[in-house]
């Protein structure tokens, strides 16, 4: 089985961008989960779902549940942060259970993303305690924000990580930068400042993220 099983999940993502840059809401409700059972199930017959490629497969179903969740209406928002949270664990578990990285790799990389987080969330967190239910978001958004970045600089350590290929490791890496900015700018939008077209520039980095992150695993653990 080639990549070419992700083939549904990149022309779905394709489909949902069009719903959502000419809003059309009702097809979006579609076509939005729908990008991840799509991924889910080439992952599924690509030879995922062994070993060390299961706590990828759990990571795509915690965000399968995240974006069911963020479709609700406002109050199921913590609840599809923590299945986002949970997503972000997994991915970061399978990025340093398989092949362990180095600590000459990863302190690099935690110093790098510790430079990037600051100007990413401090204005939403600062924007958060000028709101009368900001202090409820508070704590959540610490953690998510906690997790996302420890993602990313597991992520960012792969292509220095002997053990990955070059290209796997890249299309990680890649991946987990890109489902980062599409975070960044939807807490942006959500808390400090709105965001032209936001829903457009959420779900394109998002989509186009979490294919490159599923290729990658692919073609380091299953795919031949």
């Amino acid at each position: 089985m080639s990549l070419l099983a992700l083939a549904p999940a990149a022309l779905t993502a394709a489909a949902d961008w069009m719903a959502v840059w000419f809003e059309r809401r009702r097809l979006g409700w579609l076509t939005k989960p729908s990008v991840l059972v799509a991924l889910l199930a080439g992952f599924s017959l690509s030879g995922g779902w062994h070993a060390p490629l299961t706590w990828f497969g759990l990571a795509l179903v915690f965000c399968l549940a995240g974006d069911v969740l963020l479709m609700l209406p406002v109050r199921a928002f913590t609840f599809g942060l923590a299945a986002f949270l949970a997503g972000h664990l997994c991915y970061t578990l399978f990025f340093t259970l398989a092949h362990p990285p180095s600590l000459r790799a990863l302190i690099p990389a935690l110093a790098l993303v510790t430079l990037l987080s600051w100007p990413a969330f401090v204005p939403v967190f600062r924007a958060l305690r000028r709101k009368a239910y900001g202090m409820s978001f508070m704590l959540p958004m610490t953690l998510y924000s906690l997790a996302l970045s420890l993602m990313l600089a597991s992520a960012l350590s792969l292509p220095f990580n002997p053990a990955w290929r070059k290209l796997p490791a890249l299309l990680c890496a890649a991946g987990a930068a890109l489902f980062y900015l599409s975070d960044v700018i939807l807490s942006h939008n959500r808390f400090a400042q709105p965001i032209p077209r936001a829903r457009f520039w959420t779900r394109l980095p998002y989509h186009s993220g979490q294919i490159l992150l599923t290729a990658g695993a692919l073609l380091q653990f299953a795919v031949q």
